[in-house]
């Protein structure tokens, strides 16, 4: 399985190609052609940018702490009828392990009434959520540095667009 380098979904199958880069969609190989604009800069720095905004302040409590994204993993069941999702937190550690706590506490409570998929899904969601309180915040993960290399890139293009 590949993940998208816009979007950052993992997928299997065809997929959307452009140059080096490989796409879930062509929705997103259309929005992540820009992604090509990094290969006139040095790697390091795209990764000096990278840790310029992941040294920045925690738009959630404000907080200079290590920035990255964090997910909450959420499941709710009601009889026949089971509900889950995953939201992305772009915080600080403690921030994070907040909505973590939260999304345990809510699936803790709400996601065991379905049969059968809320005795399957709720633990797999519990467990997400303690792996995600457990991950170590030395580095910054893929998902945030894939995401910091789009908006980078942004910037990049609409920069050009200004100067034409």
């Amino acid at each position: 399985m590949a993940v998208c380098e816009y979007c950052g979904t993992t997928y299997r199958g065809g997929a959307a190609i452009y140059g080096k880069l490989r796409f879930c969609t062509n929705q997103c190989r259309d929005r992540g052609k820009i992604l090509e604009l990094l290969d006139a800069f040095p790697p390091a720095a795209i990764e000096q940018q990278i840790e310029k905004e992941r040294t920045g302040p925690c738009a959630e409590c404000g907080a200079r702490a290590n920035i990255d994204i964090h997910k909450s993993h959420k499941v709710y069941s009601a009889f026949v009828w089971t509900s889950w999702k995953t939201q992305t937190h772009l915080c600080c550690q403690g921030c994070g392990r907040k909505h973590q706590l939260k999304a345990i506490a809510y699936s803790g409570s709400l996601g065991w009434w379905g049969v059968p998929f809320g005795l399957i899904i709720t633990p797999l969601q519990l467990l997400r959520n303690v792996a995600g309180m457990l991950r170590r915040a030395d580095r910054p993960s893929a998902d945030f540095v894939r995401m910091m290399r789009v908006h980078f890139a942004e910037r990049v293009a609409a920069a050009r667009t200004r100067q034409a």
